[in-house]
């Protein structure tokens, strides 16, 4: 099987939309932040593994 893309909604508005790609997927946290020691935190990593198992 093979996971092409998944899209969280909330009444309609798109929350996240994830795009996967063949081979080995990285989820990573992009936001731009001042502090460069605030980073990986609460961006939902583990959210999107429960949502796919």
């Amino acid at each position: 099987m093979f996971l092409k893309s998944l899209k969280i909604e909330n009444n309609g508005t798109v929350i996240r939309n994830i795009e996967f790609h063949k081979g080995i997927n990285l989820i990573i946290d992009e936001t731009k932040t001042s502090d460069r020691k605030e980073s990986g935190n609460s961006v939902g990593k583990t959210t999107v593994l429960r949502l796919i198992d």
